[in-house]
Parts: C-alpha cells; sequence; structure tokens
C-alpha cells in the first residue's frame, strides 16, 4: 500500500526515532517495548536538566514505509509520551 512516506523517501532507509516523554518506568518501558528483536536498534538516551523527562533516539533499518507507518503507530500510544519525531 502506497502512502505519503513512499512519495518523501527510498527504502531500505535507515531511520532515527526521537521520542521524549515523561522520566516514569511507564514510559521507558514502552519505548522499550517498540523495539522487536528482528531486527537490530541502536539506542541513545538522555535526560533533562531536571531529570523530570527523559529523550530516546531509535535508529533502525526501516524496510519500507508500511513499517514507518507501524512504528509511528504504536508511538503515538505510549504513555506519558509527550512530543516524537
Amino acid at each position: 500500500m502506497a502512502n505519503r512516506f513512499d512519495e518523501l523517501m527510498e527504502f531500505p532507509s535507515i531511520y532515527t526515532f526521537k521520542i521524549i516523554g515523561k522520566n516514569s518506568g511507564t514510559f521507558k518501558k514502552d519505548v522499550q517495548n517498540l523495539k522487536t528483536e528482528d531486527r537490530e536498534w541502536e539506542q541513545t538516551e538522555s535526560l533533562s536538566k531536571s531529570d523530570n523527562y527523559i529523550s530516546f533516539r531509535l535508529t533502525t533499518v526501516i524496510e519500507n514505509s508500511d513499517e514507518l507507518e507501524y512504528f509511528y503507530r504504536h508511538i503515538s500510544k505510549i504513555r506519558d509520551l509527550h512530543f516524537y519525531v
């Protein structure tokens, strides 16, 4: 199924998701659950100055637009999420 990502990107592609949310166990667990075992992930994380928020950068190879849409759909459902790109 073609979607807007097909118009903007070439696949397969190395892609980085930036996910920012409340520094809570729930948020961290939900982010970790995104990382499927069928692919390699590179992860970095950093805390805000006040330690109230945490940001994750997750990088992996995305094979097609359907995969990219799948991950964005799941990211949008993360509890304690504040922002993602």
